[in-house]
């Protein structure tokens, strides 16, 4: 088959941008995408400031601002396989998640329930660390939940170690294990 130049050129980038996520997946950058939404209406803020209405498939960026008032649950999906699940009546800033080479902050749960389970990226530990308004969590490969109202926060572990830390008093901090709670 002989091709034009033009065509050539556009089947590679169709090429090149079928294999981006896969490339990315499997190298450093980690994506996270609404996989699913249950029940009410919920809303994405972008850092740029537009509102939107979230629907499933929506890709996410640090800086997006995830809001379940409306009383939807949202299934985000991160591409190195960890799982977020934002309760209904949450609200949720993401963070600088796509790193994974260092400790990735993953999100701040600045109001209501979330749980989220954290997969091992490549067969190595995926360092994350979640904040809230006063406790910084610190998890590796591991299954837990967080409840935020007001100052107050709650971890439950499922699955694993956290490390969670008072950001008020940081000398307090305590390993939670499966079954505990802090």
């Amino acid at each position: 088959m002989n091709l034009s130049l033009p065509a050539r050129q556009l089947i590679c980038l169709l090429l090149l941008a079928a294999l981006t996520p896969f490339v990315h997946a499997q190298g450093n950058f980690v994506e996270a995408r609404i996989a699913s939404l249950n029940g009410g209406g919920a809303t994405l803020t972008t850092n740029t400031g537009g509102v939107f209405k979230l629907k499933s498939g929506d890709a996410l960026k640090p800086g997006d601002v995830i809001d379940t008032r409306g009383g939807a649950q949202v299934l985000i999906e991160m591409s190195d396989g960890s799982v977020v699940i934002v309760r209904p009546g949450a609200r949720v800033v993401l963070k600088d998640f796509r790193a994974a080479g260092t400790l990735r902050d993953l999100f701040e749960v600045l109001s209501g329930r979330v749980r989220v389970k954290v997969n091992h990226f490549g067969g190595k530990p995926n360092p994350m660390r979640v904040n809230t308004p006063s406790a910084s969590i610190a998890v590796r490969g591991t299954e837990f939940s967080i409840a935020v109202n007001g100052n107050e926060t709650r971890v439950v572990v499922h699955e694993g170690l956290v490390e969670v830390t008072n950001l008020f008093a940081p000398q307090q901090h305590a390993l939670v294990e499966p079954g505990q709670g802090v």
